[in-house]
């Protein structure tokens, strides 16, 4: 193998010292962010390639996010209200909408539908690289891993399925950010700023920025209660041990207070004029037990059959037992020695359980055990929030685990045969994570639909396959209509009701 020269490697070093070393920092987080646009594009390559095709998962979804994307780009120009008579199928998106606007408008919504699916996972993986790496680690590697796995996890890839608000979490990790940086002198500022960022997040994704917050004030007492790491470094360069003097939490509580305010005062009118909630699928039924082991089917490894089985209405934790047991073997390993390990483990711990429901079921079937779900569900508020979609707080918790160990575990010192504790620890990640890489999106061509007068006039009958039965939609729709409807036809749970032209599947007729 052909080496450089000591000359020419003495030529490059002073080359590279004479680069500005912010342009050298700024080229060293151009690789990362790179990699998060190409695989954002990889996952949405098929939407990019042909923009009418439809999601078979969720084609009602995908549709009512194009006509939120078409009748705001409507609305801007022709000067009316934006937020006024908002499809309520969307998750949100309202915000993400107006800058999409001019694309919509000279594209069409395919096309705004597969930049908002790519600008929201790139995004979210990029504002987790930033904080991560400004804020908890020290490799940009080990920043990248956790990115990674906070943009593209497989349950992340199941609501790019026709829920692109769901995706868009870029704002997430700047919210987490900057709610633990208050009590840093200019309080007013910072609450303003966070007030900001939260109002934006509500018009991006209300249920995602609620879900955040409950997690968020969880982990904070979690990390109340730790008596301070061994290494003081990492977390603690975020948030310290113990509060410095009582005008520090004071100026915190004074943030906060003003966030809040500022939040309220931005979405007053938004409020009001009607934004778009996303309905509960059911709002008992959680998460399988068995799925955290399984693999999702848009990744590498994913299991069609699985899906079908045990896959229940939203599948958020099938991660795979490979990157489990690495999990596990992570948490054993930094227990003692990080307090974000510690305070993340514990949050996951609950949330996890949470997101199992008010009935646990196993392997598809329900059991007589009942889920901590099935007290909570009383609350008021709390039963807007569907519980399977709790378990999205394990998405984050993992990214901060792997990215904390691969900046901490690995050491340069031999282990056996040459290799190093470093080679060993990229072997055993890449194990875990090649399964979890994800595939591009299913996306099936839109069937042929005859013009809508003639269909309803009867001239042109829809055809019918053999094995479909053919029923009718009700002639009127009350809340959750769609729903009872649905489940009465096909005998299962769904918020769907499906128009006449299309089936569960996406094709053929109901």
């Amino acid at each position: 193998m052909l080496r450089p020269s000591r000359r020419m490697v003495r030529r490059l070093d002073r080359l590279r010292q004479r680069v500005p070393v912010r342009v050298r920092r700024t080229a060293s987080d151009t690789v990362p962010l790179l990699a998060f646009v190409l695989l954002a594009l990889w996952v949405v390559t098929r939407f990019w390639l042909y923009p009418d095709r439809v999601s078979p998962l969720h084609p009602a979804q995908q549709a009512a996010a194009r006509q939120l994307l078409d009748q705001v780009a409507h609305a801007l120009v022709h000067l009316h209200d934006p937020f006024a008579g908002l499809p309520q199928v969307v998750g949100g998106g309202a915000l993400v909408a107006v800058p999409l606007a001019p694309v919509t408008l000279a594209f069409g919504s395919g096309v705004g539908y597969a930049l908002w699916l790519t600008l929201g996972l790139a995004g979210s993986a990029a504002t987790a690289y930033w904080a991560l790496f400004r804020h908890l680690v020290g490799s940009r590697m080990a920043a990248f891993i956790g990115a990674l796995m906070f943009g593209f996890a497989p349950g992340v890839l199941w609501h790019a399925n026709g829920q692109p608000a769901f995706v868009t979490n870029l704002l997430i990790p700047v919210i987490v950010v900057w709610t633990v940086r208050l009590g840093r002198g200019r309080w007013l500022r910072d609450g303003v700023l966070l007030g900001v960022l939260v109002a934006a997040q509500a018009l991006v994704n209300a249920e995602l920025l609620a879900i955040t917050a409950l997690a968020g004030g969880y982990a904070a007492l979690c990390y109340l209660v730790q008596r301070g790491s061994p290494e003081p470094a990492g977390f603690a360069r975020l948030w310290p041990p113990r509060p410095p003097s009582t005008a520090a939490g004071r100026s915190r509580f004074a943030g906060l207070a003003v966030a809040v305010g500022t939040g309220l005062v931005l979405l007053v009118y938004p409020l009001l004029a009607g934004l778009p909630r996303q309905p509960v699928p059911d709002a008992r039924l959680g998460e399988d037990a068995t799925t955290i082991a399984l693999y999702w089917r848009d990744t590498l490894a994913g299991n069609f059959t699985a899906d079908r089985s045990v896959g229940g209405i939203e599948q958020n934790t099938w991660f795979g037992w490979p990157l489990l047991i690495l999990a596990g073997v992570c948490l054993a390993l930094l227990w003692r020695q990080s307090v974000a390990v510690r305070v993340v483990a514990l949050t996951a711990l609950v949330f996890g359980v949470l997101g199992l429901g008010a009935q646990v079921r196993l392997n598809g079937r329900p059991t007589p055990v009942p889920g901590p779900w099935w007290v909570l569900s009383k609350v008021p508020g709390l039963d807007l929030i569907a519980p399977s979609r709790l378990a999205l707080v394990l998405v984050p918790c993992l990214a901060i685990v792997l990215a904390v160990a691969y900046d901490r575990l690995p050491s340069g010192e031999p282990v056996a045969y040459g290799l190093t504790g470093r080679r060993v620890w990229i072997v055993f990640l890449a194990v875990a994570l090649t399964p979890n890489l994800p595939r591009p999106l299913q996306a099936d061509p839109r069937p042929a639909a005859a013009p809508r007068a003639m269909v309803v006039s009867g001239t042109v009958p829809v055809p019918v396959p053999a094995h479909v039965r053919k029923v009718g939609c009700p002639r009127r729709a009350g809340p959750g209509c769609a729903g009872r409807w649905t489940r009465r036809t096909y005998g299962r749970r769904s918020s769907t009701c499906w128009p006449p032209g299309w089936s569960p599947s996406g094709s053929g007729s109901t």
